[in-house]
């Protein structure tokens, strides 16, 4: 078992956005289990704990670890593929990429992982789609305005507040003349 894995691919990060797969990642960490030992171990059925082992196995989070064969049942056991991750949710102006595929990713899945836990009653959500022609001149304010909205919010950070989410993309579209 490799001791860190670099979250970089979208369905990486996806798999990282239900509880139940990060339910499973933080049982496994004390020990290999089977499906029936992690369903125990995280309070869901084995049908529903097997569904969410399957995504973290394909995007390559965990492994099929060893069998054994108890009362003529082969038990398969599961595992990290590493000890730690890192997802990448840094500042992209110090990276110098932007990594959009995988902020959209992440935003998807905590989006999603929201309405299972919340619901859909739309009071806790605020959605916004914008499409504006932009002078040259103006992209550069644009982008700075986006980045002191992001700063503004880090700033107002309350450890004994309520947790939310902000993604923001700002790209030219690619279905629009320039």
């Amino acid at each position: 078992m490799q001791e860190l894995l670099q979250i970089s691919e979208p369905a990486q990060v996806r798999a990282l956005g239900h509880p139940l797969r990060l339910a499973i990642l933080d049982a496994l960490a004390d020990a290999p289990a089977t499906n029936l030992q992690l369903s125990q171990r995280i309070g869901a059925s084995p049908s529903k704990c097997f569904f969410h082992v399957r995504q973290l196995l394909e995007a390559g989070l965990i492994r099929r670890g060893e069998s054994r064969i108890t009362g003529g049942v082969v038990e398969k056991y599961y595992e990290p593929v590493a000890r730690r991750f890192l997802l990448e949710r840094g500042d992209p102006r110090e990276q110098g990429q932007p990594r959009a595929g995988i902020v959209l990713a992440t935003a998807v899945a905590d989006y999603e992982a929201a309405l299972e836990r919340f619901g859909t009653t739309g009071a806790d959500y605020d959605a916004a789609h914008l499409t504006v022609r932009l002078r040259a001149e103006d992209e550069g304010r644009a982008r700075a305005r986006v980045w002191e909205l992001l700063d503004d919010l880090r700033a107002m950070e309350r450890s004994d507040g309520r947790a939310f989410a902000l993604t923001c993309l700002l790209h030219p579209r690619a279905d629009a003349a320039t």
